[in-house]
């Protein structure tokens, strides 16, 4: 399966504010250097002075097809509605699939039961962040937003 056009525009939203990438890297509330739709800076990657629209874009698609080929994996048998694996991708595309096999796996477990419920409820629980400061994990509101939104979309096909 693919992300969807409403997918792809809700993930843009989610990542930025008015879906308009951030052409300069700033650093993200765990202090990890981010640009474009919420590109995480990667181990052996470069921090750029700034980016333009087109690279945004350019990185963006590598990393949504990074997302959906993750969240393919994890529904490896059939399809699932298209709201449903929106949902995913835009949940992976933010926490990792790395971060989410992690033992416990109580959120892959759910994915792969394909208990949207119990997935749900899962997936309301990744809302915390580490305070660059103090090192501790605490919860960021925007995160705790972002997981409802993703959550009406897995669970009620909900895109606005």
């Amino acid at each position: 399966m693919n992300l969807s056009e409403e997918g792809r525009a809700l993930l843009k939203s989610l990542e930025c504010a008015g879906g308009q990438p951030n052409l300069v890297p700033y650093k993200d509330s765990g202090g990890v250097w981010t640009w474009g739709f919420g590109h995480a800076c990667g181990p052996h990657e470069s921090i750029p002075k700034s980016i333009t629209p087109e690279q945004a874009e350019s990185i963006l698609a590598y990393d949504v097809s990074c997302a959906t080929h993750d969240a393919n994996g994890l529904i490896q048998f059939g399809s699932v509605p298209q709201n449903v694996f929106d949902a995913l991708v835009l949940f992976i595309y933010n926490v990792g699939i790395f971060a989410l096999r992690k033992p416990p796996h109580r959120t892959m477990d759910a994915i792969q039961a394909r208990n949207w419920l119990l997935a749900a409820n899962r997936i309301r629980a990744w809302c915390h962040d580490k305070d660059p400061k103090t090192g501790k994990m605490v919860e960021v509101q925007g995160l705790k937003n972002r997981r409802e939104r993703e959550i009406r979309l897995l669970l009620i096909g909900q895109y606005t």
